[in-house]
């Protein structure tokens, strides 16, 4: 039994009282959960006992049964449960909001999803997060809705960036002084990130100087570039504000200049993912015979230099926290848009350095093709430098690849890296981030094709 099934017998009477309020929400329709993992067995077991139907479960990675409940996909919840009432089953906040916004971009009605937790508008959806259920999972740093509000946007900022619905959202609840005294100060700088990228200078004006008033602190924002540059060219700063306005100046000219193009032009390239896929090969030497050698977020070659090479000219990483390496390299990739996410400060003191040490770094634009055409809502950073190379050159003549999923003749779908063993949470993690085994599928497909005029 599991923290939240002794959590569920501690607090019998609390439990009724929810399940009394889910049918009462439910009222005679089928009930789907939305998620396969350690939460939604435990909810699953809750069901049961107080004899609360679950039609079927829908998990966007995985297949088979749970529970002997059939596990769909999304397509056959669109499909067979239109109707149905979708339960969010999972405790990490983080997914909360994103799979909320998948699902009404599916089709489904507020009225007919249900979370644990209650998001901010503008879903407006019934939860259960006031009779106490969940809440009290300790485990779990659930926050204040206010703290909520601040995670909502910042997902659908990342996921569309500063589309008009979420620019509507924020201005109506920029005339609550309510909001102002309350919301965490990160969510006035997700709106501030948003004006900038929209080009609503004015707004951005205004909004500053309201935060300026009513937050009262430069604090958090180096993490969000574009934000730390208006901040600078408005008179606010201090030593991270100009490191991270520097750091912004040179992604936006590197951009500008087109460098990820005329550093790779008529060079061999290698790209190296973290899967085990080249482990027993003795491909080491032909991979750093190569021009130009990738690596990815925290990989590692010592000890694994006859199978993986020692060369690494660039480090191609995700905006999030991630061991810091004193390696100096020619280019650095952030394979987040600058403009719609943040970069921790240790990566800012870090890529700092790097401009400093003469060396490069750009960051990838935000793009809807490659969602678009691979069909994943979260690729991974291995995917997105993939295919910035192949929009920037349309062929991948001059490009190898190695350790990736895709070259295995039986893909690996539980996120192995060749330097580690990873555990079961950090897995699960993964998996409910990245779908890797359609992201293998497409990769197959891409590099199958001629030339990128076939990706229409």
């Amino acid at each position: 039994m599991n923290a939240i099934s002794v959590w569920i017998e501690q607090e019998s009477r609390e439990t009724a009282r929810v399940i009394d309020a889910l049918e009462e929400v439910r009222n005679g329709r089928a009930l789907v959960l939305y998620g396969a993992g350690i939460a939604a067995s435990s909810f699953l077991e809750i069901l049961e006992r107080d004899r609360v139907p679950v039609a079927s479960i829908c998990d966007s990675n995985k297949t088979g049964m749970l529970n002997n409940i059939p596990i769909i996909c999304m397509k056959t919840l669109k499909h067979d449960f239109a109707d149905a009432l979708v339960m969010i089953a999972t405790l990490n906040h983080r997914f909360i909001d994103e799979i909320l916004a998948n699902l009404v971009q599916l089709g489904f009605d507020t009225n007919s999803i249900i979370a644990m937790y209650p998001p901010p508008t503008p879903f407006s959806i019934p939860c259960l997060n006031g009779y106490a259920w969940a809440c009290h999972y300790d485990e779990i740093a659930w926050g204040t809705a206010e703290n909520e509000a601040y995670h909502f946007v910042s997902s659908m900022w990342y996921v569309y960036g500063a589309t008009e619905d979420l620019l509507n959202h924020f201005n109506f609840v920029s005339h609550s002084l309510h909001a102002w005294a309350t919301y965490h100060h990160k969510f006035w700088l997700v709106y501030l990130a948003c004006l900038i990228e929209a080009g609503d200078t004015q707004k951005a004006q205004d909004i500053f100087e309201q935060y300026v008033r009513c937050i009262r602190s430069l604090h958090d924002i180096e993490i969000y570039l574009p934000v730390a540059k208006f901040a600078l060219d408005n008179g606010f700063f201090n030593k991270s504000i100009e490191k991270a306005a520097f750091i912004y100046d040179c992604l936006m000219e590197n951009r500008k200049n087109n460098l990820l193009k005329n550093f790779f032009e008529d060079k061999t390239v290698a790209i190296v993912g973290n899967g085990p896929s080249e482990l027993g090969k003795n491909k080491g030497a032909e991979i750093d015979a190569h021009d130009i050698v990738i690596r990815f977020n925290n990989y590692k070659t010592s000890c694994f230099e006859r199978d993986y090479g020692s060369k690494t000219d660039v480090w191609a990483r995700h905006g999030g926290k991630l061991t810091m390496r004193d390696e100096k390299y020619k280019l650095i990739i952030m394979t987040t848009d600058c403009n719609n996410s943040t970069t921790d400060k240790d990566s800012l003191n870090r890529l700092y350095q790097q401009l400093h040490d003469g060396g490069d770094i750009y960051s990838i634009g935000f793009d809807t093709s490659l969602r678009k055409t691979s069909g994943l809502a979260r690729p991974t950073s291995g995917l997105m430098t993939v295919w910035e190379i192949y929009k920037n050159f349309g062929n991948f003549n001059k490009v190898n690849f190695y350790g990736f999923n895709f070259l295995k003749e039986k893909w690996d779908t539980y996120t192995t890296h060749y330097f580690e063993n990873r555990s079961k949470e950090d897995i699960q993690f993964a998996l409910e981030i990245h779908h890797l085994e359609k992201e293998a599928q497409f990769l197959a497909q891409l590099m199958g094709r001629k030339d990128k005029n076939e990706t229409t």
